[in-house]
C-alpha cells in the first residue's frame, strides 16, 4: 500500500529508524534507491541541522515528539535532501495499529525558506558565491565546505543560498572546472595535464565526472577535437 501512492511515506521504528520509505520518499530527498533509506535515523534524515548549519536536537523536534508519544499530529517543517538543498514541507504522524511503529507522511513544498533574519545581512550573495569559485576552482582545495569557512558560514547555509539560483556548491565548482578541462583538451593539453590545472586532485574523478557531463572519456574527447584541427 505504501508503495502505490505519491505521497513521501515512510515507517518509524520504536528506535527512531526508517524501517520502510516508498519510491516517492527516495525522490523526494533526491535519493535514487528508496531502499538506501531502510535503517536510517529518521530525524537526521530530514533535518540533523537548523538552517543556521547548527544541530537540530532529536528531542525539540515535534515529528519525533509524536512518534515518541504515539499521537497523530501535523505541522510544517524544513526537510533537507540528500544533496543539502533545503525545502518546507507540511507532515502527519500516525500510529500503525497494534505496532509500535508511525507512518510519516510529508508533502513538499518547493519554494526555499527564508533566511533567518539574525543572519540575513551578513550572508554572501550567489553572484558573490560565484564569484569567489570562478576566481579560486582551479584550486584543488576549493570545496563546498572551504567556500562555507572562508564566508564564515555553514555548510548548510551555504547550500539553502545557492539552491535559491537552483544550484549547489559542489556542482558549481565541478562546472567550472569541467568547462575550463574542455577548453584545455580543445588547446592540445594532454588529459592528466588538463585534469591538474583544471583543479582536479585525481585523475580517475577527472575522467568520470568529465564522461558523466560529456558523453565521453577526457582521452577520447581529446583525439577527437584533436583530428578535426
Amino acid at each position: 500500500m505504501v508503495d502505490t501512492v505519491w505521497q513521501p511515506l515512510w515507517v518509524i521504528g520504536a528506535d527512531g529508524a526508517i524501517e520502510y520509505a516508498n519510491e516517492a520518499a527516495g525522490r523526494a530527498l533526491g535519493i535514487s534507491d528508496h531502499a538506501d533509506l531502510h535503517g536510517r535515523s529518521s530525524h537526521d534524515t530530514l533535518h540533523a541541522f537548523h538552517l543556521n548549519g547548527t544541530p537540530y536536537p532529536a528531542e525539540e523536534c515535534p515529528i519525533v515528539q509524536a512518534a515518541r508519544g504515539h499521537r497523530k499530529a501535523s505541522g510544517t517543517e524544513t526537510f533537507a535532501t540528500a544533496a543539502g538543498h533545503r525545502f518546507t514541507a507540511q507532515w502527519r504522524i500516525s500510529a500503525l495499529p497494534g505496532h509500535q511503529l508511525r507512518l510519516l507522511a510529508f508533502h513538499p513544498q518547493r519554494s526555499a525558506p527564508p533566511m533567518p533574519s539574525s543572519e540575513a545581512g551578513a550572508l554572501p550573495s550567489v553572484a558573490v558565491l560565484r564569484e569567489q569559485v570562478a576566481r579560486s576552482f582551479r584550486d584543488p582545495d576549493l570545496t563546498p565546505r572551504r567556500l562555507a569557512h572562508d564566508n564564515h558560514i555553514s555548510l548548510r547555509t551555504l547550500q539553502a543560498i545557492l539552491a535559491r539560483a537552483h544550484a549547489s556548491p559542489a556542482a558549481l565548482i565541478r562546472r567550472h572546472r569541467l568547462d575550463h578541462a574542455r577548453d584545455l583538451l580543445r588547446s592540445g593539453v594532454p588529459p592528466r595535464a588538463a585534469a591538474v590545472e583544471a583543479g582536479f586532485s585525481e585523475p580517475d574523478t577527472f575522467t568520470r565526472a568529465f564522461r558523466r557531463e560529456f558523453g565521453v572519456t577526457p582521452a577520447t574527447y581529446a583525439r577527437q577535437v584533436g583530428s578535426g584541427r
